[in-house]
Parts: structure tokens; C-alpha cells; sequence
């Protein structure tokens, strides 16, 4: 792993989150105003920065291990319907007539969380982070199982 993740994790909780706040606002019929539009798209290119940043990591062994993210389905999806779509549809609500709002937001808050969840996806299963959870545990001497053995170790 790297330094980043920590960063990309905020970030994606950011977009994820904003994203769905914008879909249930939308489905609640509330308008989203300007602070939410310009939160929701900051947490999107906050997101798709670091997303970039991560798959182009001057590290040659950490590049191969993620060229399955660097694939044409994997970038269409996390980059342009993750972010991309988002990113210009929530700027279309900025101006849009008001009675499209709501359903422009849904679509946004549903794009967002869509990114976020392709991305989390892609880094833990088609990367090949899935890892054992190894513990610790200091191994005790093996006990006697007999009478036998017992007189043996004493």
C-alpha cells in the first residue's frame, strides 16, 4: 500500500457521503443549494485527484499491480461515470430550471457513489489487496499426551 490511502480514503468517505446526501435530498424533494453543489463537487475532484495520483505511482512493481484498474471498463466507470458524470451534472443543477433539480441531483448522488464504490472495489478485489489477517500468537511448548511421555520430559 501506500501513503496515500489514508488521503484517498477521506476523500472517497467525502465524494461517497456527499454523494449520498445529494440522493436523498433529491428523493425528499428538498433543493440542494450552492454550499451542498460546491461540497459535492470538491469531495468528487478531491477524489478523482488522488485517484489519478494513485494509479500513476512512480513505482514500477506498484503500477503492475494495479494496471487492471488502468483498463478502459475500470477507468469508464471509476473516472468518467464515477466522477466525470457527476462532476458536470452537478454543475448543470447550479443553473438548471428548478423543477429538473431533484432528478439531476439523484443521478449526481448516485454517480458518486457509484465512483466510490468501484474504486474501494477495484483496490480491494481487482488489485489484489485481499489479504489473510495474520495475528500474532506466541506458540506454546506442546504438552505431554501420555503417561509415557510425561516421565520422558521430566
Amino acid at each position: 500500500n501506500t501513503p496515500l490511502m489514508p488521503w484517498f480514503f477521506i476523500a472517497s468517505g467525502w465524494s461517497s457521503g456527499a454523494g449520498l446526501y445529494v440522493l436523498v435530498s433529491a428523493v425528499a424533494g428538498q433543493f440542494i443549494g450552492a454550499p451542498i453543489i460546491y461540497f459535492a463537487l470538491a469531495g468528487a475532484l478531491a477524489c478523482l485527484a488522488l485517484w489519478l495520483v494513485y494509479l500513476n505511482d512512480a513505482n514500477e512493481n506498484f503500477r503492475a499491480a494495479l494496471r487492471e484498474l488502468r483498463q478502459p471498463v475500470s477507468l469508464a466507470q471509476i473516472v468518467v461515470i464515477g466522477h466525470a458524470l457527476p462532476v458536470v451534472v452537478l454543475l448543470y443543477v447550479a443553473v438548471a430550471l428548478p423543477e429538473m433539480k431533484n432528478a439531476l441531483s439523484a443521478v449526481a448522488g448516485i454517480a458518486l457513489i457509484f465512483g466510490a464504490y468501484t474504486q474501494k472495489f477495484g483496490i480491494i478485489l481487482r488489485a489484489g489487496y485481499l489479504r489473510a489477517i495474520r495475528l500474532a500468537v506466541p506458540s506454546a511448548p506442546a504438552r505431554p499426551t501420555t503417561a509415557h511421555e510425561v516421565t520422558l520430559h521430566n
